[in-house]
């Protein structure tokens, strides 16, 4: 079946503010594409070709889509923005308060040891104000350097805080093997597998895959890589919209591990979202349905875009479907239903 050289369906390109930084992002960017059901396109600045190609399919798959979701309730973690370390135990207890969660999400790395534990150490007496039997989970985002990170963990160790894991603290699978042989605090790995995609020895390097759909290619490629890895799966969303968390949190009651908290709170981080009600976390919960886009709130989202911005994500885009057709991501079933929608 012959493939049209530019991608079929239309897309809104949309700028989405956030309440506070994040990744050190002040707003989230991205396309909806219109098919049957919205599918989110939205890669970060810093992703590839390849990256952008597979985020694409998984967006596609999500405007192919209508099946909402089983509606199931999963269990979510909050998560805290970059905020100020003076601001830090008001946020910690802000977002629990307000998400009912019992599992928070704090960035670290990037500061001494010392200044790390200090930062942990006020998000946890926050935290426990609140929940007395919180858990904490420390998303390093390969910030640390092997010694760093074996010194971090050491102190975690010593310190009375309710860690449950630290996510990928080394940036390479390689130091995150050496380092898990070195610990007993639980390790996750999250970029080892959606930006290297190494599935390999994965249970030499860590307790815990994080799995991000879009990343990863949409929900049947994130559901099979779930099924052939020897770890606990907790799905986690990119910090997308709420048409990408409701996805994401279909993925979770699907395939994600049943007794975990999985990282659908990003919407607590957007000032608006493209949907009519913000997906977040209420009572502890996101529900595993997807929600339809707000044509209003597209509409202002999308007059927060440039003339010259729409030319850039549209370019985007099309290149992303170009390399997703070379890369052999885009079987013909999926041509012949954008065809049917085109």
């Amino acid at each position: 079946m012959t493939a049209p050289a530019v991608f079929p369906l239309p897309a809104t390109a949309y700028t989405l503010p956030l309440l506070a930084p994040f990744r050190g992002l002040t707003d989230r960017r991205g396309m909806i594409i219109h098919g049957r059901s919205p599918g989110e396109f939205s890669p970060f600045a810093e992703y590839t070709q390849e990256q952008d190609a597979r985020w694409l399919v998984a967006a596609v798959e999500a405007a192919l889509d209508d099946d909402p979701g089983p509606g199931s309730p999963v269990t979510s973690n909050a998560i805290v923005a970059d905020v100020p370390d003076e601001r830090l135990g008001e946020a910690v207890e802000q977002v629990l308060t307000g998400t009912g969660c019992r599992t928070v999400k704090l960035k670290v790395g990037g500061r001494s040891t010392g200044d790390e534990l200090h930062r942990v150490s006020t998000a946890a007496r926050a935290a426990r104000g609140v929940v007395d039997d919180v858990r904490l989970r420390l998303d390093g985002n390969g910030r640390f350097g092997l010694d760093d990170a074996r010194e971090f963990l050491v102190a975690l160790s010593w310190a009375d805080i309710p860690v449950e894991y630290v996510e990928q603290p080394c940036d390479s699978l390689r130091d995150m093997q050496v380092l898990h042989g070195d610990t007993d605090i639980p390790l996750a790995v999250d970029e080892g597998i959606r930006r290297d995609r190494s599935f390999d020895d994965l249970a030499a390097a860590a307790d815990v895959a994080i799995l991000k759909v879009a990343p990863l290619g949409g929900l049947a490629a994130a559901a099979e890589l779930a099924a052939s890895l020897p770890l606990p799966v907790v799905v986690s969303g990119a910090a997308e919209s709420g048409i990408g968390v409701g996805r994401d949190a279909v993925g979770a009651a699907r395939f994600g591990a049943p007794d975990r908290a999985h990282g659908l709170g990003t919407g607590t981080l957007l000032a608006a979202d493209l949907t009519a009600h913000p997906v977040v976390p209420i009572d502890g919960v996101v529900a595993a349905s997807r929600a339809p886009v707000d044509g209003d709130a597209l509409a202002r989202a999308a007059d927060l875009v440039s003339d010259a911005e729409r030319v850039t994500w549209r370019q985007r885009l099309d290149d992303a479907w170009g390399r997703a057709l070379d890369l052999g991501l885009v079987g013909d079933e999926m041509l012949a239903e954008l065809g049917a929608l085109a």
